[in-house]
């Protein structure tokens, strides 16, 4: 436990006050809003969503990264089964099938695939940083980034298959490739 508090001491603290007056407020809202209309389940729903936000903060905020870059492989492969999913078995709203419904919740694949190609890409070309500067290089991270925006363009999903391409070019252009 004190290792966990070593870490804990590490924090911005004016972000962590910003952060956690916001949280407040926006429960101070959301309790005034359910009160004049009675559905308070509502507040008390945003309450524990509040609960489980600020516990996953702290376990993330404490977790060490390097561990997230190499668990990539399996993330990336359970986001193209899931997209898979979706394209065979997904129950269309609107046009567009968006959602895995688990019962308890619903997941949306196709923003956590912006934080896996990400992710992923960048873990590529820090492994590759001495032979970047080809354009097999270039061509691999483009695929990698293609693959699920292209299944996602398919749910359709235009937005989020744009901004999964626009992660590959910022992290391409940030990236020491000439």
């Amino acid at each position: 436990m004190s290792k966990y508090f070593s870490t804990i001491k590490h924090f911005d603290i004016p972000l962590l006050i910003v952060s956690g007056l916001l949280i407040l407020l926006g429960l101070i809202v959301q309790y005034s809003i359910s009160l004049s209309g009675d559905q308070m389940e509502i507040f008390y729903r945003q309450l524990v969503f509040a609960g489980l936000g600020t516990i996953a903060f702290l376990f993330f905020a404490s977790y060490n990264y390097h561990n997230l870059a190499k668990l990539n492989r399996v993330g990336y492969i359970v986001l193209l089964l899931s997209l898979i999913y979706l394209l065979v078995f997904g129950d269309p709203i609107r046009g567009s099938a968006r959602w895995i419904d688990f019962g308890f919740f619903q997941l949306q694949p196709g923003e956590i695939a912006k934080v896996i190609v990400g992710i992923g890409l960048a873990r590529y070309l820090y492994l590759k940083r001495g032979e970047i500067n080809s354009w097999k290089s270039v061509l691999v991270t483009f695929v990698y980034a293609l693959i699920p925006a292209a299944l996602i363009f398919l749910e359709p999903d235009l937005d989020a298959a744009v901004i999964i391409m626009s992660i590959w070019f910022g992290v391409l252009m940030v990236s020491p490739v000439r």
